[in-house]
């Protein structure tokens, strides 16, 4: 296996991190993923972030082992994807939150996986989006038969623990009895069970969902003389082609957990259909029928497929999230005021005022009307048209980190004397859309 490389120039196409623990449970993602261009193998349980220089847009990761293994990456050229493995403890999510946080892309939000990995709460989400899903509910010693009444008082019933995968931590209850045996021997007060409907299944559907639309189906098979059809247990599978209506439970279910890519398992039976559960970390193992494509694949299919998906940084999609026209935004010298400018497809502007370009391109200026001087590294030099009536202008383009609604960003802006406009900052639509923001025009966030 792998580690990753130390990157000697600019990536020009996205740098892809696969993000997992260091003897994860299934190795073939990752196997898979790592031999897709650009793409490196991060071992959350071995790796430390240098975030020194986070304000230029990059940061470097680093191995604890000792060698010279080190990634640099640029902040909003990465697309991240983590296995489900590294949520299983707060270390490892730490990681993984960090990333998420400076503004690395993920496939699918931290907050959206934790839901998908806790049981309970893959219940409610997908209950109150009226999908058909077995009735399920907390256990505890005190109130062991309020949970059996709640879904439904017939054994056998299935007990599990709230977080888990592959089949682990799943039993099959048959009586009263057996279930107080059970509680017992988990010490329920220490870790939390779930209580769940038995529904008699005769075979799972797993239907792969990528950003709303479904692209490829696997049926399982019980294993022999078990209830489960995890393929980690031996259960048969097959490429599958799923129903119109099994293909809308997955794209209903999908857009209730609000997951960019995940497995949604449908277990089939005498009652019909039903959502087992939602993966957002999905195995590959196996061969798939490719909804789109109409044939079968594997699942270095499925890699090599989401891989040239993600090449285009469009399909990095955000979450909306809505601002004013006019908001405050802070640096390390203060707070500034900046309009939301959705007519500006270009740069971002900061009010430079008295500036400089140094022969070895270094920019010297003087942020509005704060008095402060700053003396910054030039990225590059744009040509932007002036204001109406005057010629086109050269600006140098600097990158400076900037904070917004309690997060840091590092924004690159071209430099102009703002002096003649309201606002010292104007943000351009590149960064919003980036970041996911939409603008109200009603709304102005400044002070009164």
């Amino acid at each position: 296996m792998k580690h990753f490389k130390t990157l000697f120039e600019e990536v020009k196409k996205p740098t892809f991190l696969v993000l997992t623990i260091s003897n994860p449970m299934d190795s073939n993602p990752q196997k898979f993923w790592e031999k897709m261009e650009n793409t490196y193998i991060v071992y959350v349980d071995e790796c430390y972030l240098d975030t020194k220089k986070v304000r230029s847009g990059k940061i470097t990761i680093n191995n604890y082992n000792g060698k010279l293994d080190s990634l640099q990456i640029n902040v909003n050229e990465t697309f991240a994807i983590p296995l489900g493995s590294v949520l299983t403890d707060e270390s490892r999510l730490g990681v993984v939150e960090s990333l998420e946080t400076i503004g690395v892309s993920m496939l699918n939000e931290i907050g959206t996986m934790k839901n998908a990995r806790n049981k309970l709460t893959t219940s409610r989400i997908l209950t109150d989006a009226k999908l058909l899903t077995p009735i399920t509910s907390i256990v505890h010693p005190a109130v062991l038969e309020d949970a059996v009444k709640t879904v439904g008082g017939k054994f056998p019933m299935i007990l599990k623990t709230v977080t888990g995968s592959q089949g682990k931590g799943v039993m099959k209850i048959d009586s009263m009895e057996s279930l107080q045996s059970v509680v017992d021997a988990f010490d329920v007060d220490k870790k939390e069970i779930l209580l769940q409907q038995y529904l008699p299944i005769k075979y799972d559907v797993r239907v792969g969902v990528l950003l709303g639309e479904a692209i490829f189906a696997m049926r399982r098979f019980k294993a022999d003389k078990d209830f489960r059809t995890n393929i980690k247990l031996g259960s048969n599978y097959e490429p599958y082609r799923p129903s119109p209506e099994m293909v809308r439970i997955a794209e209903l279910a999908a857009h209730a957990m609000n997951m960019r890519f995940c497995g949604v398992d449908i277990g089939v039976g005498d009652f019909g259909m039903t959502i087992i559960e939602v993966n957002g970390s999905p195995g590959v193992s196996g061969k798939y029928y490719s909804i789109n494509e109409k044939k079968d694949i594997d699942g270095r299919d499925v890699v090599k497929n989401m891989h040239t998906f993600f090449q285009d940084d469009k399909n990095w999609t955000k979450k909306k999230v809505e601002i004013g026209v006019i908001e405050p935004v802070k640096f390390e010298w203060g707070e500034m005021l900046a309009k939301m400018d959705t007519g500006n497809a270009g740069s971002s502007t900061l009010d430079a005022r008295n500036l400089k370009v140094t022969k070895n391109n270094r920019a010297i200026f003087k942020v509005g009307e704060t008095g402060k001087t700053i003396t910054l590294p030039v990225d590059e030099f744009e040509t932007v048209q002036g204001a109406v009536g005057t010629d086109k202008e050269r600006r140098p383009v600097v990158t400076i980190p900037m904070t917004f609604r309690k997060k840091e960003y590092p924004v690159r802006f071209s430099l102009a004397d703002r002096g003649h406009m309201n606002y010292p900052v104007l943000m351009g639509t590149g960064w919003m859309k980036k970041n996911g923001f939409v603008v109200n025009p009603d709304i102005r966030n400044e002070p009164k």
